[in-house]
């Protein structure tokens, strides 16, 4: 990557907040009565006063486990792990460890023990070094907060275990498999629930397994000293006897999402299916509610500079509710168009202005948007046809069956070619031309990988993703790049006067000379990959769908200066 020229800044100048469904992932309790959850890429500390440490994992943060002392936590991502010191929110160390969720946990505050298709390893923190402690894969691995048992599954059978012997002191055979899902332990690590496929089971040190629920999509439990077992479902929260399943009570009526903690003195902490974190009592009363920002899946830019957004609660501008049932949002120059649903059960594609959606030609099916540079025309496709809507002529100027399972589209900026990047990595991607529908080879070499995005400057300037987070620059004509850079291009977007190029690469967003291939300026660290980046029409500002790092937030503005 070229080095930054620091000619240009970036500078927030606005934050949006979006109530919604947010997507945590993961929670624990701190012994100081602080709660820690997975939010995106990053693990953040809530305390009374609001967001504390925080710390990013650069991947989707997954899993969270706290050691025995309680002074180092462990954050998991699907590819790496990472140990941090709880006192001041430092980095101890990380790891590469593939398929590394449901597979690592604390033994003490030094050593962590991972699960690998080998066996098991432990890893010395100080030093880095693994050792081999018990041979014969291992599809999943959760240990007890005190380090001293854990839940263990080798694809056939699925155990309670001592550490650090291995010992077996429960186990149960899997009639179809032994996908583990979560185990929580009780108070004093003798007894876990484990959600195995669609079924809650507990076992109990010495004891033969138990069935607590069956058929379950998604459930946590969290065993008591009682012999119960409180689990949380899309049902709500109840109380279970944990050797016959037979429910006891209902906690709490309603959606719960499968992830919850017992906090000190007894207090309950979970999800709801709104993404709210709840703290009630071990009855599930005096509930004290914390809002999360949603999850977002898209936005753009109005042209009074407030902000579009899209999650599963709908599609809102400037944090306000604007309607439901919308698919897809984009904004390119001083046009954002958006699909939703038709009252017909079709599509509609069409323009959005402040809260008002002008409909344009009717689709039987769609399910993707993109729209060309110029912000005149959009193509909208399922997996095998492609329409292309043009504002001008208020009509479909082309309609072409096209191979799009899984694919991305990108129209050329005068709406005369579609480039086709393939979904499947054994097809190959195409350039369409939209008057005849003849296909040709992408006309760029790249030096590995495969293409996964394409974007077009109003000059002509070619930005090409590919496989393994590298973008591509292309003047106009030129087969060969100018420019090599690390991001995610499949959410790189030119500014409308072609002169930068915003590129987002995990916790940050890099505005790229156009001309050059310099990067000039980046993004304070972010939370998360953005979900959408957008500009206003005069190239000044800049939305990005994701909040700065120190923030709970859904959408941050920049200013270029």
């Amino acid at each position: 990557m070229l080095p930054a020229a620091h000619a240009l800044s970036l500078t927030p100048v606005a934050r949006v907040t979006v109530a919604g469904p947010a997507a945590p992932t993961a929670l624990v309790a701190l012994p100081d009565g602080s709660r820690v959850l997975c939010l995106g890429s990053r693990w953040v500390q809530l305390g009374g006063i609001g967001v504390g440490r925080m710390g990013a994992t650069f991947g989707p943060c997954g899993g969270l486990s706290l050691s025995s002392s309680g002074k180092r936590l462990l954050s998991v991502t699907p590819s790496e792990f990472a140990v941090w010191n709880v006192s001041d929110g430092s980095k101890v160390t990380s790891q590469a460890a593939p398929d590394a969720l449901g597979r690592v946990g604390f033994l003490n505050d030094d050593t962590v023990l991972v699960g690998t298709t080998a066996g098991v390893d432990s890893v010395n923190l100080a030093t880095g070094t693994r050792q081999a402690v018990k041979q014969g894969g291992v599809s999943a691995l959760l240990v007890a907060p005190d380090g001293k048992r854990a839940v263990i599954s080798d694809g056939k059978m699925v155990q309670l275990v001592a550490l650090p012997t291995f010992e077996i002191l429960s186990a149960t055979p899997c009639d179809t498999g032994c996908t583990v899902k979560n185990a929580n332990f009780s108070p004093d690590g003798r007894t876990a629930a484990v959600l195995v496929g669609d079924t809650l089971i507990g076992l109990r040190e010495g004891m033969p397994s138990n069935t607590v629920l069956r058929h379950v999509d998604a459930a946590v439990g969290l065993p008591q000293p009682d012999n119960t077992v409180l689990t949380f479902t899309k049902e709500g929260v109840e109380s279970h006897d944990l050797q016959t399943g037979r429910r006891e009570k209902v906690l709490l009526a309603g959606g719960v999402q499968p992830s919850a903690a017992l906090q000190s003195g007894g207090r309950l902490l979970f999800f709801s299916d709104k993404g709210e974190l709840l703290d009630t009592d071990s009855a599930g009363g005096d509930v004290r509610r914390l809002a999360l920002p949603a999850a977002l899946t898209g936005g753009g830019l109005s042209s009074s500079g407030a902000p579009y957004t899209l999650s599963a609660g709908g599609l809102s501008l400037d944090s306000k509710p604007v309607a439901g049932n919308f698919w897809g949002v984009q904004t390119a120059n001083k046009s954002t168009w958006a699909l939703r649903s038709a009252g017909d059960g079709g599509l509609q594609v069409g323009l959005l202005s402040a809260e008002k959606f002008a409909p344009l030609p009717s689709l039987r099916t769609a399910t993707h948007l993109s729209v060309n540079f110029w912000g005149n025309h959009a193509a909208v496709w399922d997996n095998e046809t492609l329409n292309v809507v043009s504002q001008p002529k208020n009509k479909v100027i082309a309609s072409l069956k096209l191979p799009l399972k899984g694919a991305e589209v990108t129209l050329s900026p005068d709406a005369a070619r579609a480039y086709v990047i393939a979904g499947d990595p054994k097809a190959e991607s195409f350039v369409v031309t939209l008057a005849n529908g003849k296909r040709f080879p992408l006309p760029y070499t790249l030096a590995g990988g495969r293409p996964t995005g394409i974007q077009i400057s109003g000059k002509g300037v070619v930005a090409l993703a590919a496989t393994r987070d590298n973008v591509t620059l292309y003047r106009p004509n030129e087969k060969q790049s100018f420019a090599s850079l690390e991001g995610r291009g499949e959410q790189a977007r030119f500014s409308p006067d072609s002169k930068w190029l915003a590129l987002p690469f995990y916790n940050r967003v890099d505005i790229v000379n156009a001309e050059t291939g310099r990067v000039e300026a980046s993004t304070p660290p972010l939370a998360d990959l953005p979900s959408f980046v957008a500009w206003s029409a005069d190239s000044k500002k800049l939305a990005v769908g994701a909040s700065l790092l120190n923030e709970l937030r859904s959408v941050t503005m920049f200013e270029l200066k």
